[in-house]
């Protein structure tokens, strides 16, 4: 996949894993609550596949375009 060479924008790479919105994602780049392997990312940074995310000291798993979604309706 050509995204995949290019890497993806931190605040969609959040917003995909179900972390925030991209504006909420964002809003907590610029205040240091995310990281990149081990360093504090900054605005438009990408992230590549392999690379460790950290938000607000957890590891972000990687979004997934296969994942399942379960959906419950009456």
């Amino acid at each position: 996949m050509e995204e995949e060479k290019a890497g993806v924008r931190l605040n969609k790479y959040l917003s995909d894993a179900g972390i925030c919105s991209r504006r909420q994602a964002d809003q907590c780049i610029e205040e240091g609550k995310v990281s990149i392997d081990g360093h504090t990312a900054v605005m438009g940074e990408k992230v590549f596949p392999g690379q460790r995310v950290v938000f607000c000291g957890k590891p972000v798993k990687e979004p997934s375009e296969n994942q399942k979604v379960p959906i419950a309706f009456h």
